[in-house]
């Protein structure tokens, strides 16, 4: 299956043996979040725009493939305005970073019709 801009929370991606499954931060992800921010950035604090961002706060997402997690996405969602904060996918190449993306998309079209901006 070839998945499209938005696509269903489990999807095959680039290599068909490839199964990423993507899902919201849970409460037992905290350390593991710490971790991943601060081996990819050498802090959780990300700045943007200007602004100051303790990632490890922010509501994110977590691309798994067999069980393992293989990515994390954080993001700032204000009003009717999104910002992708992190995106990590490791190992490079197999799906996960694609699949955070388009998960984000949805996530971003679900703030923007919060906030009245239908499509």
């Amino acid at each position: 299956m070839r998945c499209g801009i938005i696509m269903p929370m489990t999807c095959d991606l680039q290599h068909p043996a490839t199964r990423v499954a993507v899902r919201t931060l849970a409460t037992g992800d905290h350390e593991w979040v710490v971790e991943t921010l601060t081996k990819s950035w050498g802090s959780t604090s990300v700045v943007s725009r200007g602004k100051v961002h303790e990632a490890h706060h922010l509501p994110g997402l977590v691309a798994e493939t067999a069980g393992i997690r293989a990515g994390l996405a954080t993001y700032s969602a204000e009003d009717a305005q999104m910002e992708v904060v992190t995106l990590k996918a490791v190992p490079a190449r197999m799906g996960a970073g694609t699949a955070l993306l388009a998960r984000l998309a949805e996530v971003g079209i679900d703030t923007m019709t919060a906030h009245g901006f239908g499509w």
